[in-house]
């Protein structure tokens, strides 16, 4: 048994011998291993670092043509003031400044010749201002109105264009039916913002009917009356709302209810009576509401009888609409309304230039006034035919260019010439001259008949539209 113990004991150190051996002994390596793992490892870093490369590019790429969405957020320019947006031609107190008037063709809009499509006419000329002797002469381009087309439209309406406004620099009008606002540009109509009736959750498209600028918001409104039956009952409050639009077209929507109650009560018309409009101007310079109604009646309201109740009064309100006034402007005619207005720049949005509508018993006419706000009536020179320049080499060749065109005796503008854009006539004195037929003078001048049925709306100083810079 001693011995069985021993000879184990002897095996025990045996091994702790070796296993003490094997741990001071340097370990050994298989070359042939060692070649056989490595091109694995050489290749998996390859793959490795082509594939950080890809990535690297990749996320360089995007960052660098993609849209910066934060950025774009973020980005706040300056509003463009441009108005008129072409310079105007001065000479002492007369000016003459390019305008534009665009068309409301109703149901007549939709095109007879192209499916899907509704025209609607813009036509420019010349209206020259002369504050000191009272009066306004106008000039239209002796071409045929500028055709304007879109396919937008509402329930088979659509291009029924109800105003015309320089905004940001650009030239905007508004279709009634479809409620698109559209950029006028290189002769074309190009939609901007679309606006929907009431507080902005409804089908419809706004009625828009008049459209000014506010501390650089534009602000567009509808008729500002109840929406009624034909036979004046009660529907809704959608066309008392007002939308107001941002440079980048984002859209806040108004409850306007109070503000035209208290217009039209300041001439004492109160529920079931109305007041409609179709141009509302705010004047930055008098910080106050302006608005030339189409249509005001104490009674309530009926769809042929709405046709012998145009208005006469500017009515004017303080930007909180508590001190609200009213005078009576130019003769009462009850087949005429206000469809659109404008203050002439530089007077001090003292003077006016308005459009007087009316439509009786389905026939249409437009006619263009002048005044100013404390009610003096400016003389508007009618049947301008052509725009005339001619040069004169000194001082009594300019006599003789009086002379000839008989400027005494008409009484009609003398306008000085941008001499600059002349090039080599800069020796020259150069003028232009406004010359009508027969040098009629009337309070109200009719607007031209070029088109059967037109009814020419709204009115803007602009440029020219058919180039990018819509400038002349």
């Amino acid at each position: 048994m001693y011995e069985y113990y021993e000879l184990e004991d002897r095996k025990m150190k045996s091994t702790l011998k070796d296993w003490r051996k094997a741990l001071r002994t340097p370990a050994t390596y298989r070359v042939g291993n060692a070649v056989r793992i490595q091109p694995q490892f050489v290749l998996l870093i390859i793959l490795l670092g082509v594939f950080m490369l890809i990535l690297f590019y990749y996320n360089w790429w995007t960052s660098s043509h993609s849209p910066n969405v934060h950025k774009w957020i973020n980005n706040v320019r300056p509003y463009n003031s441009t108005y008129p947006l072409t310079q105007p031609i001065a000479s002492g107190d007369l000016v003459a400044f390019r305008i534009g008037i665009v068309s409301d063709l109703d149901t007549n809009s939709k095109s007879s010749i192209k499916p899907h499509t509704y025209n609607s006419y813009l036509k420019k000329g010349f209206l020259s201002y002369h504050k000191s002797k009272n009066y306004v002469s106008v000039s239209w381009d002796p071409v045929a109105p500028l055709q304007l087309s879109s396919t937008y439209s509402h329930k088979g309406r659509g291009m029924e264009l109800s105003e015309l406004i320089v905004y940001d620099g650009r030239l905007l009008s508004f279709d009634d039916r479809s409620g698109m606002v559209f950029e006028i540009i290189n002769n074309r109509v190009v939609p901007w913002v679309v606006l929907t009736d009431g507080n902005g959750y409804a089908e419809k498209g706004f009625k828009s009917e008049w459209a000014t600028i506010k501390d650089d918001i534009l602000y567009v409104g509808s008729m500002g009356k109840e929406w009624t039956t034909a036979s004046g009952e009660f529907s809704s409050y959608d066309p008392m709302w007002v939308k107001a639009i941002n440079i980048h077209g984002e859209v806040q929507h108004l409850n306007w209810v109070h503000q035209y109650k208290a217009v039209r009560s300041a001439i004492g018309i109160q529920w079931p009576g109305y007041m409609i409009h179709e141009s509302g101007v705010w004047s930055p310079i008098k910080r106050k509401w302006h608005f030339l109604p189409r249509r005001c009646s104490h009674e309530t309201y009926n769809e042929t009888l709405d046709e012998i109740r145009g208005c006469n009064y500017l009515i004017t309100a303080d930007n909180d609409f508590q001190h609200i006034q009213a005078y009576e402007i130019t003769k009462h005619q009850p087949k005429h309304g206000f469809s659109s207005f404008k203050f002439i720049p530089g007077s001090n949005d003292d003077a006016i230039v308005a459009l007087k509508t009316t439509e009786f018993e389905g026939k249409t006419a437009t006619y263009i006034t002048a005044f100013r706000t404390d009610g003096t009536i400016y003389n508007v020179i009618e049947d301008v035919q052509h725009l005339l320049m001619k040069c004169a080499k000194n001082k009594n060749e300019r006599e003789l260019l009086l002379a000839e065109f008989g400027l005494d005796t008409l009484d009609i503008g003398l306008v000085q010439a941008a001499v600059k854009a002349l090039g080599n006539l800069s020796g020259y004195s150069c003028i232009l001259v406004l010359r009508t037929s027969a040098g009629l003078v009337t309070r109200e001048a009719a607007m031209p008949a070029t088109i059967p049925q037109l009814k020419w709306i709204a009115l803007a100083a602009l440029g020219d539209c058919s180039h990018s810079e819509k400038s002349i």
